[in-house]
């Protein structure tokens, strides 16, 4: 049997994220995985992100196994998951899939992105920048015309929250360290 690719992306003592593309876009699949990790391995969290088929795993009573969990990981997929019986595929599901130009523009947008976090020696990049220039942009409009005038400020305001949240997912999901 053709066992699904699962690796390591990061791992510390207590701490371990994996990364399984066949999770990306099936919400179901990872909820299933989440709660059959845990149950597995008595483990203090287990997150897994649809979106990027990210699984995050934390156990502050003991040191982790990456090896053991990417193999149990492994096993899950290759039996299926999906409650209807359906097999995992690498493809996203739910019309999620990208287009060829969707693709090159995402990675025009990496690259110049890279380049800018690199420029400011990884202090910012675009994600943070965007939305800095749209709320700088709405207060400079209000304050130089001293009205509003073609864009209501409150558009360009919401226009910098939506992209901050578009472009930060895994800070607004990430829990604070704890103290903060």
């Amino acid at each position: 049997m053709n066992r699904p690719s699962v690796a390591v992306a990061h791992s510390m003592s207590r701490r371990v994220r994996l990364s399984a593309p066949a999770l990306r876009g099936q919400r179901k699949a990872c909820e299933h995985v989440a709660r059959e990790l845990a149950r597995g391995f008595d483990l203090d969290r287990v997150v897994v992100r649809p979106v990027t088929g990210s699984v995050i795993v934390q156990d502050a009573s003991s040191a982790l196994d990456p090896g053991a969990l990417v193999a149990r990981l492994e096993d899950l997929l290759a039996r299926g998951l999906e409650e209807d019986g359906a097999a995992l595929t690498d493809e996203p599901r739910d019309g999620q899939s990208s287009t060829r130009l969707a693709r090159a523009l995402s990675t025009a947008a990496r690259g110049i992105n890279d380049d800018v976090r690199k420029a400011l020696h990884g202090k910012a990049d675009l994600a943070s920048l965007a939305p800095l220039l749209l709320f700088a942009a709405s207060a400079a409009e209000v304050s130089i015309a001293g009205k509003l005038v073609r864009v209501p400020w409150y558009n360009l305001l919401w226009y910098g929250l939506r992209s901050f949240l578009a472009f930060n997912p895994a800070a607004i999901d990430d829990d604070p360290p704890s103290g903060s």
